[in-house]
């Protein structure tokens, strides 16, 4: 319907275990193609909220071969697809900041007025003077200014293809939480501790592994 009415539009997916496979496969390209997708963005599984599921995280193996695929949709199906976490080199500055979060380059308003991080980082200020609704002086500035806002923007991974403080560097995130009267606004909290906090520690080390082995591949054929 968008097509015949000649409206641009494009595609959005969450991979998870259970898609991965396919959505990074020539067939989920043609069909993407075949419907008239100008553009597209992936979004990978994270585990955030009360009670998250890592079963439903994609492989370290998927994620890149999500990162490797993306460049396929542009050069051959002409279809200008993003990955939200494997394109930090696309925001990344000179010295290879690619999280965009914590005033960063952007940020998240509640509606309750409380400002997190990120849309994907569940956390705030403690303290109700950094809430916007319930300190109608606060200056946006205020809470940039906040350490848990600073420590994230200055301890944000250096590699590009690896930028989250989720799952790339929950140690960093860790830390923040702990240490600057930041509290979860959504139950997120059991991504800082216990199995899902393992879980991701596990993850992030193992994509590290996956990710170096393919640089030192990419090296030796070039």
């Amino acid at each position: 319907n968008l097509t015949e009415a000649g409206v641009l539009h494009g595609f959005s997916i969450m991979t998870t275990s259970k898609n991965a496979e396919y959505a990074t496969s020539e067939a989920f390209a043609e069909e993407m193609k075949r419907h008239h997708n100008a553009f597209g963005f992936y979004f990978t599984y994270i585990p955030v909220g009360s009670n998250p599921d890592t079963n439903l995280m994609v492989s370290p193996e998927a994620r890149l071969r999500q990162k490797l695929f993306v460049p396929i949709l542009w050069q051959k199906y002409k279809i200008a697809a993003f990955d939200f976490w494997n394109n930090g080199w696309l925001v990344a500055d000179k010295d290879g900041h690619a999280c965009l979060a914590g005033g960063r380059h952007y940020l998240h308003i509640l509606a309750d007025g409380g400002v997190e991080p990120c849309v994907f980082v569940h956390f705030r200020n403690g303290e109700e003077r950094y809430n916007l609704k319930k300190n109608p002086n606060l200056r946006l500035g205020d809470v940039l200014s906040t350490e848990f806002f600073r420590y994230l923007r200055e301890n944000c991974s250096t590699d590009p293809d690896r930028p989250c403080c989720i799952i790339d560097m929950p140690d960093i995130l860790r830390y923040a939480v702990n240490n600057y009267n930041a509290i979860s606004c959504d139950g997120s909290g059991g991504i800082l501790t216990g199995e899902t906090a393992a879980f991701l520690d596990n993850w992030s080390k193992a994509y590290a592994v996956v990710l170096k082995k393919h640089r030192t591949h990419q090296l030796a054929v070039n």
